[in-house]
C-alpha cells in the first residue's frame, strides 16, 4: 500500500506524542500495526476521549486505517475533519486528494493536490500528483 498518511504517522516521533498521558491516543497509533479493525476502534475511542489538541491527528490516523479497509467515504470524511481542525496541514489535503483519487473522483483530486501545493510549495509529492494526473 502506498506510503499513505506518513507525516501524521512522524508526528507520532515527537516528544509532544510520546509524553501523552492519554492511554487512547497511545492505543490508537499502537493499533497501527494490528489491522484496520481494530485501529479505527482504537482511534474511535480517542477521538471521544476528547483531546481537542490532538484530535486532527487522531481523525488522521483513522483515515489511514480507513484507506487500508478501502473504506474511502469514511476515510475522506475523517480527513475533512482533520482539515477543518488544523486548515494549514498540506499533508491532509495531498491524502484527501489521493483518496478521491482511489474513488475515480479525479476533479476533486486534483483540487485536494492543488491546495497541498499551495499551502506547501517544496511539497513535492503534491506536485508529483498534479503532474501525474495532468498526463492522464
Amino acid at each position: 500500500m502506498r506510503y499513505f498518511l506518513i507525516a501524521f504517522f512522524l508526528f507520532a516521533a515527537t516528544g509532544a506524542w510520546a509524553e501523552s498521558r492519554d492511554a487512547h491516543l497511545v492505543k490508537c497509533l499502537a493499533a497501527a500495526d494490528k489491522g484496520p479493525d481494530e485501529q479505527i476502534q482504537a482511534c474511535t475511542a480517542a477521538i471521544d476521549s476528547g483531546r481537542p489538541d490532538e484530535a486532527w491527528f487522531v481523525y488522521g490516523m483513522r483515515a489511514s486505517a480507513y484507506v487500508a479497509a478501502k473504506r474511502w467515504d469514511e476515510a475522506i470524511s475523517d480527513l475533512s475533519k482533520a482539515i477543518e481542525l488544523k486548515p494549514d496541514d498540506a499533508i491532509a489535503y495531498e491524502n484527501r486528494g489521493w483518496v478521491y483519487e482511489e474513488k475515480g473522483e479525479i476533479e476533486k483530486a486534483i483540487e485536494n493536490y492543488r491546495e497541498a501545493a499551495r499551502l506547501n510549495p517544496d511539497f513535492e509529492r503534491a506536485r508529483e500528483d498534479l503532474a501525474r494526473l495532468r498526463i492522464k
